[in-house]
């Protein structure tokens, strides 16, 4: 996978930055939505702060990361933004690993189906 074709990676994001900053120094998108609590938010800094090509982010917040609803309503409002963006299948990346378990699971089934690349392979 060639790093200048993923424009938008989106990314659950909580736990430790590690994962996603080297997914993101990896694959250079030019925009990150990040699928974040209210508790998870500000390692989006350390993470941002950490990279050097550094790419527009945008936040979609669950209330409750542990909320099997919740947090499918959320992930459905990411894919809703991504489809919005007009950008093909092979330019997306979905990153599921930061975030609950929850979280994860609910943005895996919400992405389904939709010829995304994964990003966590690196």
């Amino acid at each position: 996978m060639e790093p200048d074709n993923t424009k938008l990676m989106l990314m659950s994001l909580g736990g430790s930055p590690g994962p996603l900053i080297k997914s993101i120094s990896t694959y250079m998108p030019e925009k990150v939505i990040f699928f974040a609590s209210h508790d998870s938010v500000p390692l989006s800094h350390d993470i941002l702060s950490a990279v050097k090509e550094k790419p527009k982010p945008e936040f979609v917040i669950t209330e409750n990361p542990n909320s099997l609803y919740e947090c499918y309503i959320k992930a459905r409002e990411c894919i809703d933004r991504v489809q919005k963006t007009g950008l093909p299948p092979q330019a997306i990346m979905v990153d599921y690993t930061g975030g609950t378990k929850v979280m994860t699971a609910t943005l895996l089934v919400a992405a389904l189906g939709r010829s995304y690349r994964s990003g966590n392979r690196v």
